[in-house]
């Protein structure tokens, strides 16, 4: 397990108006970067990106500490297969704000309104649905949220 807590200050809340986006090189840009994802041939850009995520929930929220369902999600983004990569993805889009300044940091300006649209969606209608419907599985959550995306 990487040790990113150590010697890490403490995450400052910053206000939405002082925030700042990360800045990444032109030719690190990756277009329809959520699209890619959904290809099985992208898992480990995937599984880092998770991984990173997870990391970013532990110094944020647990104080650099490992609780035991972080532990699982671990667990799972290292072995999962495609399809619980892409639900464990979706879940913490929803709520790392570090996973969504990297994912529009990737992205070309002119799609960044297809990303902002599509995280709305995420957050008001699937993962509620998710939540609160035992009928929606994880394969079905990751076809809405795919199908989500190509029409935002």
């Amino acid at each position: 397990m990487p040790t990113t807590c150590q010697n890490t200050p403490p995450v400052k809340t910053v206000p939405h108006s002082d925030f700042k986006p990360v800045i990444v090189a032109p030719d690190k840009k990756i277009f329809n970067l959520l699209e890619r994802l959904f290809m099985a041939s992208n898992m480990p850009l995937l599984r880092n990106l998770v991984l990173d995520s997870i990391d970013s929930i532990e110094r944020s929220v647990f104080a650099c500490r490992s609780t035991e369902e972080t532990v699982q999600m671990r667990a799972n983004a290292k072995t999962g297969s495609h399809c619980v990569l892409l639900a464990l993805f979706m879940l913490l889009l929803n709520v790392d704000h570090e996973l969504k300044s990297t994912v529009m940091a990737y992205e070309f300006d002119d799609n960044k309104p297809k990303l902002v649209r599509f995280m709305h969606d995420l957050r008001h209608s699937h993962v509620i649905e998710f939540f609160t419907d035992e009928l929606v599985d994880v394969s079905q959550f990751v076809l809405q949220c795919e199908n989500s995306y190509i029409l935002s």
